[in-house]
């Protein structure tokens, strides 16, 4: 598996959000989502505070893979299902990063709609 660079955390650390584009057929993106995330252990996660109904959310578990804009760079991602035991550790990071604002992404339907996001 990939790992982000240490240029790319740096990006990422200093960023507020990012948006995602979902790659519908393996390399065109298409719908583009604003979302916060948070960065645990040098992975990168994100959250769909409608859970898992969520159409963006629906669209990046099928393809598994899209780009995340932040910080003025385009980068290719593979999506994946965040490991369930991570999800305290997640919520966690979330009420550092965002305190109160984190509130939306805490209940269990988004805690249920987490993806991890890596390099491809």
């Amino acid at each position: 598996m990939k790992s982000w660079t240490r240029d790319d955390l740096s990006v990422l650390a200093d960023a507020q959000d990012l948006t995602l584009s979902v790659a519908h057929d393996g390399e065109t993106p298409t719908g583009e989502v604003e979302l916060g995330f948070v960065l645990v252990g040098g992975d990168l996660y994100i959250r769909a505070f409608r859970g898992t109904r969520s159409v963006w959310f629906r669209k990046a578990r099928q393809t598994g893979e899209g780009y995340i804009e932040v910080g003025g760079q385009r980068l290719a991602v593979r999506i994946e299902p965040a490991d369930p035991a991570l999800s305290d550790t997640i919520d966690a990071a979330y009420r550092s990063r965002f305190g109160m604002a984190a509130g939306l992404v805490l209940n269990s339907a988004a805690r249920a709609a987490t993806l991890g996001l890596a390099p491809r």
